[in-house]
């Protein structure tokens, strides 16, 4: 025999399996949610140290200084050898603290060249602090050109002036200034005057391979 609900209660009832599958299935959608996110580590940000400022180094006190000639220099010995006058042959011990001074550095400084040595005996080591290389003394009369003047003359094909490489004849073969003739140095110095032009109201400039 089958017992007849009453409509109000099967109303209700269904009311709340409709309910208690809703609140399943939104259950299982939140767990669902919950497990697809991923927690990502928190990545703190490295601490920044304040920036390093650069400084020279500074010349020690009590040092000593002597004026020569480069007879030799060694890159990877770090060390130079000068010819001081009274004294003889002096090496001394380069390193990353010294200092050059109308130079680069130590590949700026050929043999023959005179230089001034500030050092300080360290131990058995002369160690280096400044090298200055000395530059030529211009005779009076004689003024500098700068080369973008120079440039300027050779361009505008004008002016009454002699342009002349001072270096050996062999660098001249190599590369040259157009216009200019080879006089080497050594040569000038030899022979002299006789192979300047006569005309002495003539403009004479001079260039090296190097600082003058």
């Amino acid at each position: 025999m089958i017992k007849e609900v009453p409509m109000f209660k099967s109303k209700k009832v269904l009311s709340l399996l409709i309910l208690i599958l809703f609140m399943a299935g939104a259950g299982c959608a939140v767990a669902t949610e919950k497990a697809a996110v991923k927690f990502e580590p928190v990545k703190t940000a490295a601490k920044s140290e304040p920036a390093k400022t650069a400084t020279r180094p500074v010349e020690p006190a009590n040092v000593i200084s002597v004026k020569g000639k480069v007879k030799g220099i060694s890159l990877n010995a770090h060390t130079i050898a000068v010819d001081v006058k009274n004294q003889g042959f002096l090496v001394f011990k380069l390193n990353e603290r010294t200092m050059y001074k109308n130079a680069k550095s130590a590949e700026d400084i050929k043999a023959g060249e005179s230089v001034t040595v500030s050092y300080k005996p360290i131990g058995a080591d002369n160690v280096a602090y400044v090298i200055r290389k000395n530059l030529v003394k211009l005779p009076d009369g004689v003024t500098e050109i700068s080369t973008q003047e120079l440039l300027s003359l050779v361009n505008s094909q004008k002016g009454d002036y002699l342009l002349i490489d001072a270096r050996p004849a062999i660098k001249y073969k190599e590369e040259h200034i157009p216009s200019c003739v080879s006089i080497p140095f050594t040569k000038l110095k030899k022979e002299g005057k006789g192979l300047l032009p006569a005309d002495k109201d003539r403009l004479l400039i001079f260039y090296c391979g190097g600082p003058t």
